[in-house]
C-alpha cells in the first residue's frame, strides 16, 4: 500500500458491507456505507471497542492516542500503518 494522504478515499468490505472513507489532514472521514454513518463505523463492523480502537492507534501510529471517533493522526505514515491493519483484520474477517 502506498502511503496515505489528503483527498485519497479508502474502501473497507466486512462480509457484505462497505465503508469508503477520506484522508483527512489528521483523520479518516467516512463517505460512503452500506452500514452505519459515524467515523468509527470501520471498528465497530471488526468488534473493536473504544479502548481497542485507541490502543490499535497508539500501537500503529507510534504515539498516545486518545480522543476522536477516528483516532487522530500526526503524519500520514502513522495513517497508513493503521490502514494496512485494518485492511488485514478485514481480510481475516472475510475469510471466516
Amino acid at each position: 500500500m502506498e502511503q496515505l494522504k489528503s483527498g485519497v478515499k479508502i474502501k473497507f468490505i466486512v462480509g457484505d458491507d462497505f465503508y469508503v472513507y477520506e484522508v483527512s489532514s489528521s483523520y479518516l472521514d467516512l463517505r460512503k456505507s452500506s452500514a452505519g454513518y459515524t467515523n468509527a463505523a470501520i471498528f465497530n463492523a471488526l468488534g473493536i471497542s473504544e479502548d481497542e480502537k485507541y490502543e490499535l492507534a497508539t500501537k500503529y501510529y507510534g504515539y498516545s492516542i486518545s480522543q476522536g471517533v477516528w483516532p487522530s493522526y500526526q503524519d500520514y505514515d502513522a495513517a497508513t500503518e493503521l490502514v494496512k491493519h485494518l485492511y488485514d483484520l478485514c481480510n481475516i474477517h472475510n475469510t471466516k
